[in-house]
């Protein structure tokens, strides 16, 4: 990719890592208006207790097979499509389960407006999911650039979160994630973000400015987002503010991350060395002006918070916040602290439009 890679040196050992699975590629059906249904509870991260000790172990033994096969093969195998295929089986964890249906939150279900968009001339259909602002409400629009497993179900925190504080939400599934066509690649994850912010600038019935809108990168989405502003050159508007949560400065960085948890010495497996894909924020971060917070939680066991702080610390804009949240872990920040990671959001914003912020006059919605 022609790029530098800082090298980031990682922690003591923990557990961590993207999770690796197959796709599955069977059509499913779906709406395109506001939707309201019966509730069926998502079935989010498996867990012991959930999947029982058999199953729990099998499920480990899957994660780790993955990766080592992963690596092994992108590390000495010369083959370039050969290594393209494995990195992406590391990379993506896309499933076909994306649904109004699955989601608890009855607001969401009866406000969400479902939507297909396509991904530039030529390129794939996307869906996403659209709960614009309220009428009275001033707030901007959040874009949702979700993480590299599941869908957009199980992000259904952060959209809660802001739809109660009055915000428009649009949350999107990358090519090849749930309904969304095609197939996920770097390149082609950074086209997703600008056509679904372009989606919403350009949207018939609810439309919202770029210079109102505030994209949301969550682990993998953060590379997403930078990488995708970062392409869209120094002429492109600029929005309202960028939010990164439990992202990281580089995936090179992260497979470095992870060899050090499992204790592989940093001679073996040089997967990092021969990574297509690298999704290299730390070299990008510097074309992000707009107000900046970068979230993080000081539990998280995937992505050290160190990589979040590496950020935020090479970051040139004016007005940017790092916020650490105690016991957070890599996902569910805003299951944890929804309205302290909004409250720091309107709070930078409101030191960048030289106003005073209010916590009171924050609108607060009930669902």
């Amino acid at each position: 990719m022609g790029m530098s890679i800082q090298t980031y040196q990682p922690l003591p050992a923990q557990r961590g890592g993207f999770r690796v699975s197959s796709p599955v590629s069977q059509p499913l059906s779906v709406s395109t208006t506001h939707h309201q249904s019966h509730p069926i509870r998502f079935a989010g991260a498996q867990s012991t207790k959930r999947m029982g000790l058999f199953a729990y172990v099998l499920n480990e033994l899957h994660f780790y097979g993955s990766i080592f096969l992963s690596a092994i093969i992108c590390s000495y195998i010369k083959n370039p499509k050969l290594v393209n295929y494995w990195e992406n089986k590391a990379i993506y964890l896309p499933t076909r389960s994306a649904s109004i249906d699955a989601l608890d939150s009855k607001a969401l279900r009866q406000n969400i407006i479902d939507s297909y968009f396509k991904a530039g001339a030529g390129g794939p259909k996307l869906n996403g999911w659209y709960v614009p602002a309220p009428k009275n409400s001033k707030k901007p629009t959040v874009i949702i650039a979700h993480g590299n497993h599941g869908t957009m179900n199980r992000r259904e925190d952060i959209m809660e979160a802001f739809m109660k504080r009055g915000y428009g939400v649009f949350a999107f599934d990358y090519r090849g994630f749930g309904k969304s066509e095609g197939k996920p690649s770097e390149t082609g994850l950074y086209e997703d973000f600008k056509a679904a912010s372009d989606f919403i600038a350009h949207h018939p019935s609810h439309p919202v400015p770029v210079n109102d809108q505030i994209p949301l990168g969550e682990s993998l989405g953060g590379g997403v987002v930078v990488g995708s502003l970062h392409n869209m050159g120094k002429t492109r508007p600029p929005y309202k503010a960028v939010l990164l949560c439990s992202t990281f400065t580089s995936l090179p960085n992260v497979f470095a991350y992870m060899k050090k948890s499992l204790g592989i010495p940093a001679g073996w497996l040089p997967v990092e060395k021969r990574m297509q894909q690298h999704f290299a924020s730390i070299d990008k971060i510097q074309g992000i002006q707009e107000p900046l917070l970068v979230v993080h939680g000081s539990k998280d066991a995937d992505i050290p918070h160190e990589m979040s702080a590496a950020l935020y610390q090479k970051a040139t804009s004016q007005h940017k916040d790092h916020l650490l949240v105690k016991d957070g872990t890599h996902t569910g920040l805003f299951s944890l602290k929804p309205d302290q990671i909004i409250d720091h959001l309107e709070a930078l914003l409101a030191k960048a439009d030289g106003s005073k912020w209010d916590k009171a006059d924050s609108q607060t919605l009930t669902s």
